[in-house]
């Protein structure tokens, strides 16, 4: 696990490029219980002015709910 969550870390993966792979990284990190990597994906969802999708603001609100 160590592995995938050092893909992450890393500046050429756009985690919010794709909807699929942003809900599928943001129920990753509830499961795992990785607060501080949520944040930080979340505020860069923020941050490019992204609108969630349904799906996405329902994963959202599991890690806060």
């Amino acid at each position: 696990m160590d592995r995938v969550m050092g893909l992450l870390d890393r500046a050429d993966i756009n985690i919010c490029g794709d909807e699929v792979r942003l809900n599928a990284v943001l129920d990753t990190l509830i499961r795992l219980r990785q607060t501080q990597r949520l944040q930080q994906v979340l505020t860069i969802f923020k941050a490019k002015g992204m609108k969630p999708s349904v799906h996405t603001y329902g994963t959202s609100t599991k890690a806060f709910g």
